[in-house]
């Protein structure tokens, strides 16, 4: 009988490797980056969202703060108390290090998300998600069940995922390869029947496809964007 692979252990060790990496290769700059007050990783949406929904106060966990810069962002922005969990004890380590050095109180724990089922009731304002970090969670719909029990009464989800987009490129691309190759066997068909110049029908091909494709991704960003922005609050009864 086959033992049973330790996907957790993996991941971590995993993890760690990648936050070696991640020391060598400008934790340094980060270092002296996060001294200066102005010091944000918010991106355009974040700055959008914390603008509607303000940080100030606010008692905050973040689920998978690698090294801490976004959990620093997020104190620096106003934030109460502020706890990041991460599986790479590597990481754990650069994060405490980090908010050391911007003079920030933060709590920072490693661990297996899913081994704090019990820790946390009722005791947050907003749980933090950033991109990357949904892909490597085993079972999501008891994940969203721990966040529900870990929110306040009117506590919020801050969610970031890249796995719309991922998606959505691959979808194109297969898109793009059976359009192109449906018109190509048809501009065939024509030029035989026609005599249309080649250097036309490469024109011809090219030019079919891609407003189709660009207002398709247009339509797709404006839908992902309103429903980002709406950050609809978790409410409980």
């Amino acid at each position: 009988m086959e033992a049973e692979i330790n996907y957790t252990d993996i991941n971590r060790k995993m993890w760690n490797l990648t936050a070696e990496i991640n020391q060598k290769d400008g934790f340094s700059e980060l270092l002296s980056a996060i001294k200066n007050p102005a010091f944000s990783s918010f991106d355009a949406v974040e700055k959008e969202l914390f603008t509607q929904f303000p940080l100030n106060g606010k008692d905050v966990l973040q689920i998978g703060c690698n090294s801490g810069q976004e959990l620093c962002s997020v104190k620096r922005a106003g934030a109460g108390r502020c706890v990041g969990v991460d599986i790479s004890d590597a990481f754990i380590e650069q994060a405490r290090v980090l908010a050391q050095h911007a003079e920030l109180d933060i709590e920072f724990i490693c661990s297996n998300i899913f081994d704090l089922e019990n820790q946390f009731q009722r005791s947050f304002d907003l749980v933090y998600i950033t991109a990357g970090v949904l892909g490597w969670m085993p079972d999501l719909p008891r994940l969203l069940a721990l966040i529900h029990s870990w929110l306040k009464p009117n506590g919020q989800l801050f969610m970031i995922s890249i796995l719309f987009w991922i998606c959505l490129t691959r979808f194109l691309r297969m898109l793009w390869i059976a359009l192109i190759s449906v018109k190509r066997l048809l501009l065939m068909k024509c030029c035989q029947s026609i005599l249309i110049p080649k250097a036309q029908a490469v024109r011809l091909l090219i030019g079919f496809h891609i407003p189709s494709l660009t207002l398709l991704a247009a339509a797709c960003s404006r839908v992902c964007n309103y429903a980002t922005l709406q950050n609809i609050p978790m409410k409980y009864q």
